[in-house]
């Protein structure tokens, strides 16, 4: 009887363990699903992680350009002001220097005299093809004549 007792309180104790172990299995699923979940959501964080920092280098070097841009625009402003001062003070001494000598002809007065020039020179040009033509018709009649008197003699 006592085997028997042995026995029965082997298999309430092997159920238990039973039950154990399937809480434990059940358990353990569960870590694994979380476990895949998790590994899931870091490969997700890491791609994304991956693409903000391809990005924030990206945007580095973008603004490394433009500041490399402003300081160029930023030197060409400087050169453009120092040109325009170079001007003013040229146009300031000319302006002067006009006033001294007023018996200097004034710039117009060149460009007119300039357009005067290449007016006449067209002009000029114009009567000499007048007068080559002019030569040659001149020229087809002495020949013209020389025939017709030589073929009435």
């Amino acid at each position: 009887d006592l085997q028997y007792i042995d026995f029965h309180q082997l298999q309430i104790e092997n159920q238990q363990f039973v039950v154990k172990i399937e809480e434990a299995n059940q358990e353990l699923l569960q870590l694994k699903k979380t476990s895949g979940r998790t590994v899931k959501l870091l490969n997700s964080m890491k791609k994304k992680l991956t693409m903000l920092m391809s990005e924030a280098k990206f945007l580095r070097d973008e603004i490394e350009e433009r500041k490399a841009m402003l300081k160029k625009s930023e030197a060409d402003t400087s050169k453009v002001v120092e040109e325009k001062e170079a001007a003013r003070k040229d146009h300031k001494k000319l302006k002067v220097q006009s006033r001294i000598s007023n018996e200097m002809p004034q710039v117009v007065d060149y460009v007119q005299q300039t357009a005067d020039q290449y007016e006449l020179e067209a002009l000029v040009r114009n009567w000499r093809r007048k007068v080559d033509i002019a030569e040659l018709a001149a020229k087809r009649i002495r020949t013209k004549l020389r025939a017709q008197g030589l073929s009435e003699t």
